[in-house]
């Protein structure tokens, strides 16, 4: 191996738009997405590993003919797919090999509202007390901090979702310049290149799969067939969280959330409205209990 292989790691707790971004990522023309890479943990046949393609998938059938379970994962599909990038998320699994002196790690931690990544899990899990919610965004959320912390000024970089929203093309070349990348026009347009993700957003990926022709299957249908991949933006927290919710994330969450740049006029600042619309919710529920 001549070149030393660039590993893209997207550090942020699930539902927080790591897909879309290692998609944005794995776009350029020297890379290659995997997104969710601990999906592959444990396996001794990935031929079946594609969110895309499905077990038909060429390039993962091909792939498990020669790949060794006991060797760096990260390097045999560098060799075997000549992508001198690597585009990846939820690596915890994996990160005992990220130490080879063949790989450059080029951490990006990805910031989004909690109320915003709070709102999504509970859409996925209706029946997860939202309390538990929010107490595990605030673990992860923590334990990716510390990460970052362990890494080199020069390889770490701190990106909010909103902003990628706001101004994708803007973050996205600041992005390549801190992957030593050049940017391209094209990367925008993430849906029109051939993928072979492993694990990610089913509502993300069913932009690639509609362009392909292909099924899709995400949590919420309606809404995402409503939406177009290239200005994609996810606001439903601001109608779907209750008052009392909006009180709890902030009891539990919101230093932190504020921390990271969320200022929340609409909770914060009307804390008093929120504890008033807790004290009456727990009411209602008392009063239920004694019918």
């Amino acid at each position: 191996m001549s070149q030393p292989v660039t590993l893209a790691v997207i550090a942020s707790p699930g539902h927080s738009g790591q897909t879309w971004l290692s998609l944005l990522i794995g776009a350029h023309p020297h890379g290659l997405s995997l997104g969710e890479v601990d999906a592959l943990y444990g396996l001794q046949h990935v031929d079946r590993s594609c969110m895309l393609c499905g077990e038909g998938c060429e390039f993962w059938s091909a792939f498990n003919k020669v790949w060794s379970p006991e060797k760096n994962i990260f390097l045999q599909l560098a060799d075997f797919s000549g992508a001198r990038l690597l585009s990846i998320s939820k690596v915890e699994k994996f990160r005992g090999q990220l130490g080879d002196d063949r790989l450059r790690v080029k951490l990006i931690r990805l910031l989004r509202d909690g109320r915003a990544v709070t709102a999504s899990y509970l859409r996925k899990y209706p029946a997860w007390r939202y309390d538990d919610i929010v107490k595990q965004w605030v673990l992860s959320s923590r334990e990716n901090d510390s990460w970052l912390l362990k890494i080199p000024p020069e390889n770490r970089i701190i990106v909010r979702y909103e902003e990628l929203v706001e101004q994708t093309a803007a973050t996205l070349r600041t992005i390549c310049t801190f992957i030593g990348i050049d940017y391209q026009e094209n990367m925008i347009s993430y849906w029109k290149v051939k993928h072979h993700i492993v694990d990610g957003n089913r509502g993300t990926l069913s932009f690639v799969q509609r362009h392909l022709g292909l099924k899709s299957n995400p949590g919420d249908k309606t809404f995402y067939d409503s939406q177009e991949p290239a200005s994609f933006r996810d606001e439903r927290w601001r109608q779907e969280l209750t008052p009392y919710q909006l009180y709890r994330f902030q009891r539990i969450g919101g230093d932190l959330n504020e921390r990271y740049g969320y200022a929340s006029p609409e909770a914060a600042g009307s804390l008093a409205a929120l504890a008033r619309s807790y004290v009456l919710h727990t009411r209602e529920r008392i009063k239920k209990l004694v019918a």
